[in-house]
């Protein structure tokens, strides 16, 4: 074989990757994956123990009761014409001062977690105070609309806690909506953008999330993040009796810097 024709059979298999013979460009080839899921919004939830609840619904009755509770409807949006709309003081009883500590304490936990998610480890909040919060007892036919929650500093966070609910106010066997499913019925649901039936097929990540209320169960939450609650219909529960009423607990929780809790401190 002369030296022509031996180049052009070395860029012949030049062209064919000179040294690769053993790789096959058409079979299957291993690779790992990564997803890039962005989450639109965090929240945080716990369940409180039993005696919690209890305590805290006996000290709410026992204001009922008394004829001693402070009406505040007036500053809510919450449409609850057949139930109520009561402040909720802190300093009243160890109960009510409990609710506005757990709610400290999550906010704490939601900064850090929030933090952690972002892998951030500049988080600036080192505190939190709970400076509102109040009772919504609900009946039959009440609901509340969209709306969102205010603010006291430049971030802030608000909650929701169920204390008592009927037994079979939603059907949690329904998979959807259709056939007036009832699958929603009393149920908390965040909004943060548009929802669409063919959302998955085009790819469409969740915007919007739904809660079932269940007794004790506690969720925190951005104050901006818009969210609702659905109306819902008497029931009746396993011993066959009528179930009407529906307790949550709401409020907000103001989040503070260093160099705030600093300049509070220098001002008292």
């Amino acid at each position: 074989m002369d030296r022509a024709q031996a180049s052009a059979d070395a860029r012949k298999v030049g062209r064919r990757d000179v040294g690769q013979a053993h790789r096959n460009y058409k079979g299957n080839i291993s690779a790992d994956l990564k997803a890039h899921s962005i989450i639109d919004f965090f929240v945080l939830e716990t369940t409180l123990p039993f005696w919690f609840n209890q305590g805290v619904n006996h000290e709410i009755d026992e204001i009922k009761l008394q004829k001693e509770q402070v009406d505040f409807s007036d500053q809510l949006v919450g449409q609850i014409n057949e139930g109520e709309q009561i402040y909720l003081d802190k300093d009243y009883c160890d109960p009510f001062h409990g609710v506005y500590g757990v709610a400290e304490s999550m906010a704490m936990q939601y900064v850090q977690q929030f933090y952690a998610s972002q892998e951030d480890p500049n988080c600036p909040y080192v505190a939190a105070n709970c400076y509102e919060a109040w009772v919504v007892d609900s009946l039959p036919g009440d609901y509340n609309p969209i709306h969102d929650h205010g603010k006291r500093t430049a971030a802030g966070l608000s909650f929701v806690y169920w204390t008592r609910v009927p037994e079979n106010m939603r059907n949690s066997e329904a998979v959807n909506l259709k056939s007036a499913s009832r699958q929603l019925d009393g149920c908390l649901t965040f909004v943060n953008g548009p929802t669409l039936q063919t959302s998955h097929a085009e790819f469409r990540t969740s915007k919007v999330m739904t809660m079932d209320p269940q007794p004790g169960r506690f969720v925190i939450f951005p104050h901006w993040l818009n969210h609702m609650v659905y109306p819902y219909k008497e029931t009746i529960n396993s011993d066959q009796q009528p179930e009407r009423d529906r307790r949550s607990i709401a409020g907000n929780v103001a989040l503070f810097t260093k160099e705030q809790v600093v300049d509070k401190n220098d001002g008292d």
